[in-house]
C-alpha cells in the first residue's frame, strides 16, 4: 500500500512538472510572437532610424521608406522559402542588400551614403557577435585572408 501511494505521489509530481514546463513554453512562444513586428513596422522603424542618423530631408524620407518596405518584404519572403539552404538564403540576402544600396545611392548624398555603409557594417558586426561568430568574419577567428604568418609559429 505504501509503495502504491509513493508511486502515485511521484507520478503526480512528474505530471505536474511536465504541465508546468509546457505552460512556460507556451507563454514564451506567445511572447516571441507578439514581439515580432510586421513587415511594415520593420520598414518604418528602419526608416525612422535612418532619418535620425542620416538627417534625411522630407523628400528622402518618403523614397527611403518605400525602398525599405520593398526590401523588407523581399527579405521576409526569402526567409520563408524553405526550399533554399541557409547558404543560398545568405547569398540572396547579400544580393538584396547590394540592390538596396544601389537604389539608396541615387537618393542619398555621398556623406549620407558613407554613414549608411558604416551603420550597416556595425549592424553586421553586432549580429555576428550575437551569434558567437568571429568578430572579423574569418573562419576560426582569423581574418578572411587566413591566420597571421600563414599559421606558422
Amino acid at each position: 500500500m505504501k509503495k502504491r501511494f509513493f508511486y502515485l505521489l511521484v507520478s503526480g509530481v512528474l505530471l505536474g512538472n511536465m504541465l508546468y514546463a509546457q505552460d512556460q513554453n507556451d507563454e514564451q512562444g506567445e511572447r516571441r510572437r507578439r514581439k515580432m513586428p510586421s513587415v511594415e513596422e520593420m520598414a518604418q522603424m528602419q526608416t525612422t532610424q535612418m532619418t535620425d542618423s542620416l538627417a534625411l530631408t522630407e523628400d528622402q524620407v518618403a523614397v527611403v521608406g518605400e525602398i525599405n518596405l520593398k526590401y523588407a518584404k523581399q527579405r521576409v519572403e526569402l526567409m520563408k522559402n524553405e526550399e533554399l539552404t541557409r547558404e543560398e538564403k545568405s547569398y540572396d540576402m547579400e544580393t538584396l542588400e547590394i540592390k538596396k544600396e544601389k537604389e539608396l545611392k541615387k537618393i542619398l548624398s555621398k556623406d549620407q551614403l558613407n554613414k549608411y555603409k558604416e551603420m550597416e557594417e556595425q549592424r553586421k558586426a553586432q549580429r555576428r557577435n550575437r551569434r558567437g561568430g568571429p568578430p572579423d568574419g574569418g573562419p576560426g577567428g582569423f581574418p578572411p585572408d587566413g591566420p597571421p604568418n600563414g599559421g606558422i609559429n
